[in-house]
Parts: structure tokens; sequence; C-alpha cells
């Protein structure tokens, strides 16, 4: 804005001296007072600017990655000023930061914006910037473009030994993969319950020996299964919203322990 004002104050004090003396050399700086700005801001209406996140696939808790942001200028017309804000977010943690970045581009040059970003806590990052910023050469304008940039990528917490043993438990875990449960699903092996034809039901359930003894057509349905498996469940909703990094970076490395120990254990779950 100020710079705006010091522009306008700027033409009018030279078009107030032209009027004043009437020379040639007044005109001629009253004319490149208007029309260079003018053309920096057409040109920066104009520019086509693409814009590429690139990240390394694997992140390690506690160690440093490096990403770049490569931006290229697809028009003939020099960019002054490009500006945009990385934002990263830790879904797992809350933690949230900002990474701001510019740089001016020449006619059709491409230029590679490395940065580096550590995370001393697991979870699930979310790098994204949905806009970026175009100045003119003068700064007078600042014309917004959409840049449509997020990626997500996992940070793999530490991992630490532990032995798992299950006790009280009422469903035995052994090498079957399903039992059968009283209520209607796919499995054909165990019917769910016998009852009387209706449009619509396949020939396929028709139970023939009974249908011939009551001399109307009955049907079998399937019973559902249900896999012998442990569920691993981990109430997330049990956090306290102001909860430091530290308590779901420690609850993520526990839980993912247990999994790899029961992996170990041979013992199926979910």
């Amino acid at each position: 804005m100020v710079r705006r004002i010091i522009w306008a104050l700027s033409v009018l004090g030279m078009a107030g001296v032209y009027a004043f003396t009437g020379t040639d050399a007044a005109l001629l700086v009253l004319c490149a007072s208007v029309l260079l700005p003018l053309g920096g801001i057409l040109a920066a209406a104009a520019g086509r600017i693409e814009v590429e996140l690139k990240l390394p696939a694997g992140l390690q808790k506690g160690e440093a990655g490096r990403g770049e942001i490569t931006l290229k200028n697809r028009t003939v017309f020099p960019v002054a000023r490009v500006e945009l804000g990385l934002e990263l977010s830790n879904t797992l943690t809350r933690e949230e930061a900002c990474l701001p970045l510019g740089v001016s581009l020449a006619p059709l040059e491409r230029r590679i914006l490395p940065f580096d970003f550590t995370s001393c806590h697991c979870g699930r990052f979310r790098f994204c910037c949905e806009t970026l910023t175009v100045d003119d050469a003068f700064g007078l304008v600042h014309i917004r473009r959409k840049a449509g940039l997020a990626k997500k990528r996992l940070v793999t917490p530490e991992l630490f030994p532990m032995h798992v043993r299950l006790m009280g438990s009422e469903t035995l875990l052994g090498d079957e993969d399903s039992i059968n449960l009283s209520r209607k699903g796919q499995d054909w092996s165990e019917p769910f319950q016998l009852r009387e034809y209706t449009e619509g039901d396949s020939l396929k359930q028709i139970h023939w020996k009974l249908s011939q003894k009551l001399d109307r057509y009955i049907v079998s349905d399937p019973s559902q299964t249900l896999d012998r498996a442990l569920l691993v469940f981990w109430d997330r909703g049990a956090l306290e919203k102001d909860a430091p990094p530290e308590v779901p970076d420690a609850l993520a490395e526990a839980v993912v322990s247990f999994c790899l120990a029961v992996i170990q254990e041979e013992i199926p779950y979910s």
C-alpha cells in the first residue's frame, strides 16, 4: 500500500512539473513513471508459473529430510518475485509449521528450491501449498495464483522389544480361519435359517428334500463368519486436545511395537 501511494504521488509530482515547465524531459519522465509500472503489472498478470513438489519416499523420526519445490516460468516475461508458503502439519501430534519461500524468475527459467525439515515425533505429515503470490517489478500489486500442492508422508515411530501373552481369551486363536455365527451372511457351509421361498430367491438356496416332504419350496439362508483374530484398537479420542506432542508420539510407538510383537508371536490380529 505504501509503494502505491509513493508511486501515485510521484506521478502527480511529475505531472505538475510537466505542467509547470512543459519540457520534453519532464514529459519523458512522466511517461516512464506511468508506463514502466503498468508494464510490470501486465507482465506479472500474464505470467504462468508451474509448481512441483518432491519429497523423499521414506522419512525417519529425528532424521533430517530434504525436499524440493520446482518453479518454472512458462512465459517470455520475467517474474520479479514469486512467494509461497509451504505448510507442514502432523495429523497425529497436531503440530503445524510454515516454510516461506521466494525467488525471481527470468523468462522461461526453471528454478529448484531445496528445503530441509526434521521431525522429532512420528506421525502422518501433510505438505500443502494452495496458492502462491506473483509480484510485479515495483511491488505495486500481488497476484495470487493457484499452486495446488498437497502430499503426505509417514514418519515411522521408533520400535522397542515387547513380549505378548494373551490371557483369559474366550475365543481361541487357532489355525482355523473362521467360525460360524448365528447371523445371516455368506457362509454356505452352515445354514442360518430355513424359510419359505419368496420371489427373487436363488434356486441354489432351495432345500429340495425338505421341500418335497413339506410339499412347498423351502430355502436355506447362509450364516455369517467371523475371523478368529485379535482386534487391536487405539482410541485416539481419549487423548486430550491440549496433550503435548510427546504423548501421542509415545502411544504410537507402543501400539506399533505391540503389533510387531504380535506378529512375531504368530498371533493373528486385525
